[in-house]
């Protein structure tokens, strides 16, 4: 969704793979790093894992791709937004624009 998670729900999510007070967190860190080198924390797969498809549902993709459509419907229906980086050949900024119907 894009929206902040409190750090627990995100443990529970399998966004972060812990949650640990400030004044722990080089002490966790070091724990970590330890777990991989001696490989009992397979880093690769843990990447695998957080870099790779979600595991949604049938029912959870139509539900998230009906959610961003309808979202989609009710923001104008044209935006424009310059990109000043982007230059034609003739020197004049591109813009973008995008139409929903």
């Amino acid at each position: 969704t894009g929206k902040p998670v409190k750090a627990h729900q995100a443990l529970t999510d399998g966004a972060v793979d812990s949650v640990v007070s400030d004044d722990m967190l080089e002490e966790a860190a070091l724990e970590m790093l330890e777990q991989a080198i001696s490989g009992e924390l397979d880093v690769a797969d843990r990447r695998a894992q957080k870099t790779g498809a979600l595991p949604l549902t049938a029912g959870e993709i139509k539900k998230t791709f009906t959610e961003g459509l309808a979202r989609a419907k009710r923001m104008p229906e044209s935006i424009i937004r310059p990109q000043p980086r982007l230059l034609k050949p003739c020197g004049k900024p591109l813009t973008t624009t995008v139409r929903w119907r």
